[in-house]
């Protein structure tokens, strides 16, 4: 009998494992299905995105197609619109998140990707960050200005030649008009080659597509600026080992959120392409070859990672520039400034409006507080 009983308890123990088992595979497909749903909702709600797709691990890489109604709209216009899409997209994140991190700790550290796609642009940010990257670079409205600025440039010259093929219509010398038609594509390969050797790849790309495949060198140069432009990016080897591939350079350092210590420096080298290898150019440190580098990594554009014999760098996100170390908070410091410091956002904000203004306080934890007046930090409490 006792044995019997025995049986039955050792049964119900092991049906209670499997449900526990299988319950937190399912509430993590529950947390996936609520996170974007919500998305989903709230892109249908916009006027100006015409869908999005999820990507990447526990789907925290957000595409938001947008609509021709967005693509007219001034850089200014976009990019409120673009801040008040992420600002939502923090909301979503976050509760997503906490649920997610009782059962994988590790996605406190995966702060995503929210892109705006624009016809052939990329506009990327995070979850938690408030800056803008477009095709990979950090972009702002001076950016956004510089671009038009050169744009019409090229424009107008590239109109002064056209215009003067139009105008030669009595012109009888066939000789003449393959003259002039060869200053024009002439014009434009040295455009496509100048963005080339700046490390421009997609603006060289774009430029020698619009030359004949049999113009000079252009299909060679065409075949190298994609691989280039497939390789940029940031790549991390390790929790803190990250590589970062900007134009023609490369640069390998530690993750600034994990280095606490300043012990290793960060090492950018110019580089070169041969035989599908990325080739460190001029001496490099021995200093630097005991942390990790070597001369040579290895390309593989289908799984999106560079190697060598000391590791594996695989590609993480499309960001070119290397990550900032986050200061301590400092007395003058706005609460943008201080939410992308050491001590983030807080846990919780006590306000106070009175007649001389609005004062608040933020509370973090271990009892530390920041006190602001009117939106400017003007104590600090550790």
């Amino acid at each position: 009998m006792i044995k019997k009983y025995k049986k039955t308890i050792l049964i119900i123990l092991v049906v209670i494992l499997l449900v526990a088992i299988a319950i937190i595979p399912l509430k993590i497909f529950l947390y996936n299905r609520e996170f974007k749903d919500s998305i989903q909702a709230y892109s249908k709600e916009t006027e100006y995105v015409k869908n999005v797709d999820f990507e990447g691990q526990h789907d925290l890489i957000v595409k938001f197609n947008m609509n021709e109604n967005f693509k007219k709209l001034e850089f200014e216009q976009r990019e409120s619109i673009m801040q008040e899409i992420s600002r939502r997209m923090e909301e979503f994140y976050i509760i997503y998140r906490d649920k997610l991190c009782q059962y994988d700790s590790k996605i406190a550290y995966n702060y995503g990707e929210i892109h705006y796609i624009i016809e052939k642009d990329d506009y990327t940010t995070s979850f938690v960050s408030t800056e803008l990257y477009k095709n990979g670079v950090r972009y702002d409205l001076k950016t956004e200005l510089k671009s038009k600025i050169n744009d019409r440039i090229i424009e107008v010259e590239l109109q002064k030649i056209v215009n003067e093929i139009d105008s030669i219509e009595t012109l009888k010398s066939i000789n003449s008009i393959k003259e002039i038609r060869e200053l024009k594509n002439e014009l434009i390969y040295t455009t496509a080659v100048k963005s080339y050797d700046e490390g421009k790849f997609k603006d060289a790309i774009d430029k020698f597509n619009e030359l004949e495949s049999t113009y000079k060198n252009a299909k060679e140069y065409i075949g190298k600026a994609k691989t280039l432009s497939n390789i940029q990016g940031t790549y991390r080897k390790t929790a803190i080992n990250i590589a970062v591939i900007n134009g023609w350079n490369i640069t390998f350092g530690v993750d600034p959120m994990y280095d606490t210590t300043n012990y290793f420096d960060q090492y950018t080298y110019k580089y070169k392409i041969e035989n599908n290898q990325i080739i460190l150019e001029g001496e490099i440190a021995l200093r630097a070859i005991g942390n990790g580098i070597t001369q040579k990594y290895k390309i593989d554009e289908k799984n999106k990672r560079i190697s060598s014999n000391t590791g594996i760098y695989y590609y993480e996100s499309n960001k070119v520039d290397f990550p900032k170390r986050r200061e301590e908070p400092k007395i003058g410091m706005t609460k943008s400034q201080v939410e992308n410091s050491t001590w983030g956002k807080p846990n919780k904000i006590n306000r106070t409006t009175t007649k001389y203004g609005i004062h608040e306080q933020w509370v973090y934890d271990n009892h530390k507080y920041l006190y602001f007046d009117d939106g400017i930090l003007t104590s600090i409490q550790d």
